[in-house]
């Protein structure tokens, strides 16, 4: 006689998985399930995005004091001067609750996108969002929380602040005929909403647009920005249907050169912000040539640390690594002055053998590199591996046990100590961008002067 006593603990297993996948699709709120055989939803988010403490200057104040010491002999051993430091690279996400614009693609909260729904989950897991309700405010107000709490016993507004934040807003994708595509659009956060951000709190941020150059009305949008305070314009080709060598560009070039605005442009793949009209051939470095023979300057987001690109210099259809071309465009003397290389992401798993390039092979790149930290990435525990880093050469073990304390504590001061631990200079973090974009600090201490 056939024994069918397993199928009950098997149903209830299988019936579990299911309502966990029910869960995972249909709701909004990741800061509990019901449990999947045990573990539940909560402790996958926790486990990829890491479980992100209230940053309220305790857990900052609690670090072992080994590692403090550490991070103490680190920061003064590089010589690196926080309060002229800039983060080039931060992101502003939004679902648009607060009255901010801001808004995301249905298809992060859909439930026929399930792997898009819980990436977006645990991105926004690691910036301190666990539901819907209030995410625009609870996002900024743990951003904000980090920067003033940045180094231990700091209290807010009370020191010269540092790392200072570049908002970055993100533009809709647009057709070529210069109209908005919401269907393609996977995120936006208008400048008016980091504008904003950055006058209320200008001893933390510093505004970045974002103007889609096919626009009708982007050389106008693109001067009202830069009248707001705005340096730099930051794109992700990739995402929002931008080709940098169209033709179109042209009007919106001659207008960031004449403004001094530098383009801050991502290269090579993107993966995250996927609407269903992805393009990771607009990543290529080689289409910057057409900004910078314009006169653009411009920042090479990520250095085309991730991808393969074609290479539009040789016959035939070669697909190379875009961080080679990226160096191809580095090693053109005219654009020695105005082409730079962020370093957003640079410790992220993938990342790590073209970081391991650039740092053991190409230290002559080092002053044209800015300090990026791709926020909330740092918080994303899934991504920077610091195992990886130690397999690398790049990484001294003995730092593993502080940083790791530092992640907890910080994510934003564990990027910076883990960029200078594995040999990128302090130049990078509080002296290149000053070189590339002098009036990005000269207008910024103005605004501060003004406060």
């Amino acid at each position: 006689m056939l024994d069918w006593s397993w199928t009950t603990p098997a149903l209830s297993a299988l019936g579990l998985v299911l309502l966990e996948l029910a869960y995972i699709c249909f709701s909004d709120n990741w800061a509990s399930s019901p449990g999947l055989l045990g573990l539940g939803l909560r402790s996958l988010i926790d486990a990829a995005a890491g479980r992100q403490a209230p940053t309220d200057g305790t857990t900052m104040d609690a670090l072992p004091a080994a590692s403090r010491a550490w991070l103490d002999h680190l920061l003064t051993s590089s010589g690196i001067d926080l309060s002229s430091s800039y983060d080039v690279h931060c992101h502003v996400v939004g679902l648009g609750d607060s009255g901010s614009g801001c808004c995301a693609n249905r298809r992060f909260s859909s439930p026929c996108h399930p792997i898009l729904k819980l990436k977006m989950w645990v991105f926004m897991a690691a910036a301190g969002v666990r539901s819907t309700f209030a995410a625009d405010s609870v996002y900024m107000d743990r951003l904000k929380s980090l920067l003033e709490h940045f180094l231990p016993h700091r209290a807010p507004l009370s020191s010269p602040p540092g790392p200072f934040a570049c908002l970055l807003a993100f533009d809709k994708y647009h057709t070529p005929d210069g109209a908005a595509d919401d269907a393609r659009s996977g995120l936006y956060t208008p400048d008016a909403y980091v504008i904003e951000l950055a006058a209320r709190h200008p001893h933390l941020f510093v505004p970045v647009a974002s103007i889609h150059p096919y626009r009708h009305d982007a050389v106008p949008a693109l001067r009202a920005a830069a009248a707001a305070g705005c340096c730099i314009v930051k794109w992700l080709p990739n995402a929002q249907g931008i080709d940098p060598s169209s033709p179109a560009c042209a009007p919106f070039y001659a207008a960031m050169v004449e403004l001094d605005m530098a383009l801050l442009s991502h290269t090579g793949d993107e993966h995250t912000v996927d609407a269903g009209g992805l393009n990771n051939a607009l990543g290529n470095p080689l289409l910057l040539r057409t900004p910078l023979d314009a006169g653009v300057k411009v920042i090479a987001a990520h250095c085309g640390s991730e991808g393969m690109a074609l290479d539009l210099d040789a016959p035939g259809l070669v697909r190379v690594p875009a961080f080679d071309l990226w160096l191809r465009l580095m090693d053109n003397p005219r654009y020695t002055d105005r082409l730079y290389g962020d370093i957003a992401a640079l410790t992220s798993f993938k990342r790590i053998a073209h970081t391991r390039d650039l740092l053991l092979n190409r230290r002559d790149l080092l002053p044209r590199l800015v300090y990026g930290s791709d926020y909330p990435v740092p918080a994303v525990n899934a991504v920077v591996r610091l195992a990886k880093l130690v397999d690398a050469g790049l990484l001294d073990p003995a730092a593993v046990p502080h940083l790791r304390a530092l992640y907890a504590a910080n994510p934003l001061t564990f990027d910076v100590a883990s960029k200078l631990a594995i040999g990128f200079p302090a130049r990078v973090f509080d002296t290149n961008i000053h070189t590339l974009l002098p009036r990005l600090a000269k207008e910024h201490r103005a605004r501060l002067a003004a406060c």
